[in-house]
């Protein structure tokens, strides 16, 4: 364990293959300061839950502890800022709102050039959006963009337009919350910051990211951040901040063939032999559809040796394809199952609203019409006058959120 010069202050950074080697470290960190406040920094608010529940099954209990993703954590420490100014958070579609806006204006003033042939493509608010934020949380200024070619000038006149535009409607985005964040800390205005800090696997990966997070390193006397060994950048970001040298961790046990997967993987050369156990299976089957069947058959035969369904858990490539097939599969086997954001499947009544505008916008294409007709939606007959039967509500059905 390394600490810093004043021994009784902890500074480390764990690494391990091992999610259990991490969380196992993470837990003797916290419990240190059972009657303490504390600060756990996760890359998702459930994982930091789920870090606590684990110990709170172990210990009875467990108080104080303060669980945020690093956003979250930013928008408190600059909330009193923010209100200050008059400025509202910034997120989800109106950021694209607000990136469209500044295309506009920009092709108003005859400021594009190079992105003038694809401006009011579909996509292309959102791909600048995203493009913008990314500038804008690395401290990238117009000037420098200026620089890079006739792609730079055009996204300088777009940077300074979605600037100005935030200013104007009093918004702020995430550059500007890290950036409130950071200055809230370093004045010593968000007393949260003073709490030991876990880094709970988190990444950050921009320069304003890695400016508030040093921040909050910086006032804390104690601060534990643990990494994937192959987190090779967040490792580089969090021994620069904390100074240390990272401890590897490793199974105190047996090494098993899910052990090896984990760290041989992503090599190149081939791992030395070794003998094959359960903690790994290979599965074939001749379509989606078995491929799920065998899913629900695995769950169901690990449920048996005594593994809860909660700890369980399908990762799927494609969730748009094989959600329905492993939804029906679920429900054939008696699972009950929690499906995440992404998995939705479209709702059918909006897509036969939509055949019918698009069959009206096509001068009533037939083939429109058939595809309205295959959804089902059609309404349910009723005398002329009558007002519509009232439809039973149903709760929904596999996916709750």
């Amino acid at each position: 364990m390394a600490t810093a010069p004043n021994s009784n202050f902890v500074r480390d950074l764990i690494t391990s293959f091992d999610i259990n080697g991490r969380a196992n470290a993470a837990a003797e960190f916290l419990g240190r300061f059972a009657h303490q406040e504390v600060l756990i920094v996760a890359s998702t608010r459930a994982a930091a839950d789920e870090l606590v529940r684990g110990m709170c099954m172990r210990s009875g209990s467990v108080f104080g502890a303060h669980r945020f993703t690093l956003v979250q954590l930013a928008i408190q420490a600059a909330v009193t800022r923010l209100v200050e100014a008059g400025k509202t958070v910034l997120a989800g579609v109106a950021v694209d709102a607000l990136a469209a806006r500044a295309v506009y204006e920009c092709r108003k003033r005859g400021k594009l050039q190079w992105f003038e042939s694809v401006a009011r493509t579909p996509g292309f608010f959102k791909a600048l959006a995203s493009t913008i934020s990314e500038l804008r949380l690395n401290a990238i200024e117009p000037q420098q963009l200026i620089q890079a070619g006739s792609s730079g000038k055009d996204l300088a006149h777009l940077l300074i337009e979605y600037s100005g535009n935030l200013d104007e409607t009093g918004l702020a985005d995430a550059a500007s919350i890290y950036a409130n964040g950071i200055a809230a800390i370093r004045d010593g205005e968000f007393q949260a910051s003073k709490f030991p800090i876990l880094f709970l696997d988190i990444s950050p990966s921009f320069y304003l990211e890695q400016e508030f997070t040093r921040a909050l390193a910086s006032q804390s006397s104690d601060v534990m951040a643990t990494a994937h060994t192959r987190d090779e950048e967040a490792i580089r970001v969090f021994a620069d901040i904390l100074n240390v040298v990272p401890t590897l961790v490793q199974p105190d046990r047996e090494s098993t063939a899910l052990d090896r997967l984990r760290q041989h993987v992503f090599e190149i050369a081939a791992p030395p032999p070794a003998p094959m156990d359960t903690t790994v299976e290979f599965v074939s089957a001749t379509d989606e559809n078995r491929e799920c069947v065998e899913i629900a058959r695995s769950i169901l035969a690990a449920a048996k040796s005594g593994v809860s369904f909660d700890r369980m858990a399908v990762l799927l490539r494609n969730p748009g394809l094989y959600q329905p097939l492993l939804e029906d599969s679920f429900r054939r086997a008696g699972i009950q199952a929690f499906f995440t954001h992404g998995t939705q499947r479209p709702n059918p009544g909006g897509r036969a609203l939509l055949a019918l505008l698009a069959c009206a916008s096509e001068r009533l294409s037939a083939s429109r019409f058939s595809e309205y007709l295959s959804l089902g939606q059609m309404p349910d007959p009723q005398k002329p006058g009558e007002p519509p039967a009232e439809t039973p509500w149903v709760p929904p059905q596999g996916e709750l959120y």
